[in-house]
């Protein structure tokens, strides 16, 4: 986020002259807010999903370390649990998931820890949940 921040400021703070005379508005710092203000939705819509892929690649990491450290076996408990009591749906399309999460999903993480899960006969779109206890 401080590496898109900087990119934003370095390209508000230089732009031209030419820029602020075609929108017939002066170089005024509030008129450079404002056009911060309107283009960094659209610059943050660009960069979520680099975002999402380094989050979700550190969230991976830190749940191997957490398997080495307090056991593979608690982690997807406790993971099992999450979804449990949030009444989270565990599946998601790719696409969605590449725009969207910031933590992968809990199927992909379970598998990750070495759970062996049975997804393959499951229909998600009738509602079936391959995470129980």
């Amino acid at each position: 986020m401080g590496v898109l921040l900087f990119v934003m400021f370095a390209i508000f703070g230089n732009l031209s002259e030419d820029l602020f005379l075609e929108l017939g508005v002066g170089a005024k710092p509030g008129i450079l807010m404002v056009l911060f203000l309107l283009f960094m939705p659209v610059l943050g819509f660009v960069m979520m999903p680099i975002m999402g892929v380094v989050s979700r690649h550190n969230e991976y990491e830190a749940d191997k370390t957490g398997a080495q450290l307090g056991g593979g076996e608690n982690l997807a408990s406790a993971l099992i649990k999450l979804v449990t009591e949030n009444k989270s749906f565990p599946l998601s399309h790719p696409l969605y998931i590449f725009f969207h999460y910031t933590h992968p999903p809990v199927m992909e993480r379970l598998k990750e820890l070495g759970m062996n899960i049975e997804d393959e006969t499951l229909d998600a779109r009738k509602g079936e949940c391959p995470i129980t206890q």
